[in-house]
C-alpha cells in the first residue's frame, strides 16, 4: 500500500538521521545516571517481583556492561549506543516490565542528550538542534502511524475524532503542533477528511517537515487536504 511505503520511508528517514547525529560521537554513562538506573531496577524489583526484577536488572547490566565497561579503553561509539536504544525499546513493550526497562532507555537516552546540552562544541551545540527537531518530527509521525495504517479495506478517511483520540493516545509526548490541529479538527472540522492516497501524507509531511500551527503552517496544509 502507498501509505506503507511511505510509513517504511519515513522510519529510514529518521534512523539516517539519529545515526548521522550520534555516529561520530562517544557516550559515557555519568555517575549519576547510572545511580537512578539503580533506582528503578529497585522499583522493578518492588513492583514486579523478582522475575520481573530480574529481567530489568539484566538490561541495566547491559547498558553497565555496553558503556561503563567501555570506558576503561573509551567510551562507546554513537553506533553502539544507537543499537543499545532501539534494543531497549523493543524489550516486551507494552508490559509492565517493558514499562521499567523504558524507564532504563530514558534515563539512557537522557544522559546522551545532556552531553550535548553541556558542550561548547559548535558540532555538539549544531547536533543538539538538529536532535530536538528530530525528535519533534518523530512525535509526530508515532501520532500519525496508527491513523495511517489501517486493516485492508477499511475507509481510509482521516477524522477529527481519529486525529484527537490520535493525540490523546500520544499524552504528553503530542506535540504542540498536533494537539492545536487536532482541537481546530474538533472545533471546525465536523466530517471526515477524505484521504485519496495523498492527504494524509500531505498533513502529516506538513508537521513533519517542520510546518507549525500558526497561518503559514496549518492553514495551507488544511487547504491542501480538505
Amino acid at each position: 500500500m502507498q501509505h506503507d511505503r511511505w510509513l517504511a520511508s519515513q522510519k529510514q528517514r529518521f534512523n539516517d538521521t539519529y545515526n548521522a547525529i550520534w555516529d561520530d560521537r562517544n557516550i559515557a554513562l555519568s555517575p549519576q545516571a547510572a545511580a537512578r538506573m539503580q533506582e528503578v531496577v529497585n522499583d522493578a524489583y518492588r513492583d514486579l517481583g523478582t522475575d520481573g526484577g530480574k529481567i530489568v536488572q539484566n538490561q541495566f547490566y547491559r547498558i553497565f556492561n555496553d558503556i561503563v565497561r567501555a570506558g576503561h579503553e573509551g567510551p562507546i561509539s554513537g553506533r553502539n549506543y544507537q543499537t543499545l536504544v532501539r534494543d531497549l525499546a523493543g524489550v516486551q513493550p507494552g508490559t509492565s516490565t517493558g514499562h521499567y526497562v523504558g524507564r532504563l532507555r530514558k534515563e539512557l537516552v537522557k544522559d546522551a542528550e545532556q552531553s550535548l546540552k553541556t558542550s561548547n562544541d559548535p558540532g555538539d551545540v549544531a547536533a543538539l538542534e538538529l536532535l530536538k527537531k528530530t525528535n519533534q518530527q518523530y512525535n509526530n509521525f508515532k501520532t500519525l502511524e496508527k491513523l495511517l495504517t489501517r486493516p485492508a479495506g477499511a475507509r481510509a478517511d482521516i477524522t477529527p475524532a481519529g486525529l484527537w483520540s490520535a493525540v490523546n493516545a500520544r499524552g504528553p509526548k503530542a506535540t504542540q503542533e498536533y494537539r492545536d490541529l487536532a482541537k481546530i479538527g474538533q472545533t471546525v472540522l465536523k466530517d471526515p477528511i477524505p484521504d485519496s492516497g495523498t492527504p494524509g501524507r500531505m498533513l502529516s509531511m506538513g508537521l513533519l517537515g517542520g510546518g507549525g500551527v500558526v497561518t503559514g503552517g496549518l492553514i495551507p496544509t488544511l487547504a491542501t487536504i480538505a
